[in-house]
């Protein structure tokens, strides 16, 4: 028969126990959401939310561009749609010198594509137009130097990261706990 516990190992015994169901608990809040974030399916939104060019109009009310390559030399040909909501609303055809020129747009955001390369635009009627706004828009068609690779993005590199480091440490949590509790000789307790 076991002697009876004094008042310290039996506060002490107790507090091992709320010590470890504390680690069981923290390493399951720091585990489950993580991987349940990791695990969901990502939400129906584009990969990258796309830059938009403030642009302003000629006086004319037009929309005026140019198609380049990488190195900066007008493409002749170039067949432009201009696009709202997915839907496209006009067309043009680029000049020898790369430059074309769209009527009829009126304020809003419109993507501005050819073959190879599109853009999204905030047209702006003159007068109202920001004064950063760019007097046309510029298509870059081919390779280009800043063009962003399909790797994982940051954000998913972070997520991935803090999800495994926090069920490594609810892991190491439970191990500690327990072997606290192996080594300070917690057996049956002895009844009164």
């Amino acid at each position: 028969m076991l002697a009876p516990r004094s008042g310290l190992e039996s506060d002490m015994l107790n507090s091992m126990k709320w010590a470890r169901g504390a680690a069981i608990v923290a390493g399951l809040n720091l585990a489950v959401p993580q991987g349940v974030v990791v695990a969901a399916e990502a939400p129906a939104i584009p990969a990258a939310t796309p830059k938009i060019k403030d642009v302003r109009l000629t006086s004319a009310g037009e929309l005026a561009g140019k198609v380049v390559t990488a190195q900066g030399t007008g493409v002749e040909g170039a067949a432009i749609t201009i696009s709202q909501n997915g839907k496209p609303v006009s067309k043009a055809v680029s000049t020898a010198s790369g430059e074309f020129k769209v009527t009829g747009l009126k304020t809003g955001v419109y993507q501005v594509s050819s073959v190879q390369a599109a853009q999204y635009v905030r047209v702006w009627q003159d007068d109202v137009a920001p004064p950063m706004a760019c007097t046309q828009t510029t298509l870059v068609q081919g390779p280009c130097a800043r063009c962003q690779n399909d790797g994982l993005e940051t954000d998913e590199l972070i997520i991935g990261a803090t999800a495994f480091a926090a069920l490594g440490v609810g892991i190491a949590a439970l191990v500690v706990a327990n072997n606290d509790d192996d080594s300070s000789g917690g057996g049956a307790l002895a009844s009164p």
